[in-house]
Protein backbone atom coordinates (compact mmCIF):
# COMPACT_ATOMS: atom_id res chain seq x y z
CA UNK A 1 0.00 0.00 0.00
CA UNK A 2 1.71 3.73 -0.99
CA UNK A 3 0.53 6.80 0.80
CA UNK A 4 -0.23 9.68 -1.87
CA UNK A 5 2.08 13.04 -1.95
CA UNK A 6 0.77 16.60 -2.82
CA UNK A 7 3.80 19.33 -2.12
CA UNK A 8 3.26 23.22 -2.86
CA UNK A 9 6.70 23.96 -3.72
CA UNK A 10 8.50 27.00 -3.59
CA UNK A 11 11.11 28.01 -6.23
CA UNK A 12 14.07 27.06 -3.77
CA UNK A 13 12.57 23.91 -3.13
CA UNK A 14 11.08 24.35 0.38
CA UNK A 15 7.50 22.96 1.02
CA UNK A 16 4.92 25.78 1.83
CA UNK A 17 1.90 23.42 2.07
CA UNK A 18 1.52 19.43 2.04
CA UNK A 19 -0.62 16.33 2.39
CA UNK A 20 0.56 12.56 2.72
CA UNK A 21 -2.10 10.08 3.01
CA UNK A 22 -3.66 7.34 1.58
CA UNK A 23 -5.60 6.92 -1.55
CA UNK A 24 -9.53 7.54 -0.81
CA UNK A 25 -8.75 9.38 2.70
CA UNK A 26 -7.86 5.37 3.39
CA UNK A 27 -10.69 4.01 2.65
CA UNK A 28 -9.26 2.25 -1.24
CA UNK A 29 -5.58 0.99 -0.58
CA UNK A 30 -3.48 0.62 -3.33
CA UNK A 31 -3.36 -3.07 -2.50
CA UNK A 32 -7.17 -3.32 -3.69
CA UNK A 33 -6.90 -1.61 -7.33
CA UNK A 34 -6.89 -3.79 -10.39
CA UNK A 35 -4.15 -3.14 -13.22
CA UNK A 36 -5.09 -0.42 -15.62
CA UNK A 37 -7.80 1.13 -13.34
CA UNK A 38 -8.01 4.92 -13.04
CA UNK A 39 -8.85 5.92 -9.37
CA UNK A 40 -10.09 9.97 -8.72
CA UNK A 41 -8.35 11.15 -5.56
CA UNK A 42 -9.06 14.51 -4.60
CA UNK A 43 -6.91 16.37 -1.86
CA UNK A 44 -7.05 19.80 -0.36
CA UNK A 45 -4.12 21.65 0.22
CA UNK A 46 -3.35 24.56 3.25
CA UNK A 47 -0.62 27.03 2.34
CA UNK A 48 1.78 27.91 5.34
CA UNK A 49 1.48 31.23 6.95
CA UNK A 50 4.96 31.27 6.55
CA UNK A 51 5.17 30.90 2.78
CA UNK A 52 7.58 33.08 0.65
CA UNK A 53 5.58 35.10 -1.91
CA UNK A 54 6.10 34.04 -5.88
CA UNK A 55 5.25 30.98 -8.28
CA UNK A 56 5.09 27.75 -6.18
CA UNK A 57 5.00 24.09 -8.10
CA UNK A 58 2.44 21.32 -6.97
CA UNK A 59 3.55 17.71 -6.90
CA UNK A 60 2.25 14.52 -7.02
CA UNK A 61 3.54 11.34 -5.86
CA UNK A 62 3.40 7.56 -3.87
CA UNK A 63 5.84 6.68 -1.28
CA UNK A 64 6.00 3.41 1.19
CA UNK A 65 4.23 5.21 3.99
CA UNK A 66 7.20 2.43 6.68
CA UNK A 67 10.47 3.83 4.81
CA UNK A 68 9.71 7.02 3.08
CA UNK A 69 11.06 5.56 -0.70
CA UNK A 70 8.98 6.90 -3.49
CA UNK A 71 7.59 5.32 -6.21
CA UNK A 72 9.66 5.77 -9.42
CA UNK A 73 8.39 7.47 -12.41
CA UNK A 74 9.14 5.60 -15.94
CA UNK A 75 9.44 7.21 -19.44
CA UNK A 76 7.97 6.28 -22.37
CA UNK A 77 11.50 4.87 -22.90
CA UNK A 78 11.29 2.50 -19.95
CA UNK A 79 14.17 5.05 -17.84
CA UNK A 80 13.44 6.64 -14.51
CA UNK A 81 12.09 10.20 -14.34
CA UNK A 82 11.92 11.34 -11.06
CA UNK A 83 9.85 10.28 -8.10
CA UNK A 84 6.71 13.49 -8.77
CA UNK A 85 4.78 14.64 -11.23
CA UNK A 86 4.23 18.01 -11.54
CA UNK A 87 0.79 19.30 -12.10
CA UNK A 88 1.10 22.89 -12.84
CA UNK A 89 1.97 26.19 -10.91
CA UNK A 90 0.40 28.40 -8.36
CA UNK A 91 1.10 32.09 -7.04
CA UNK A 92 1.34 32.55 -4.05
CA UNK A 93 1.20 36.49 -2.69
CA UNK A 94 2.15 37.70 1.02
Amino acid sequence: DYTVFVHLVDADGRISGQQDIEPEGGFYRTSFWDVGEVVRDEHELTIDADAIPGEHRIEVGMYVLATGQRLPLVDEAGETAGDAVLLGTVAVRG
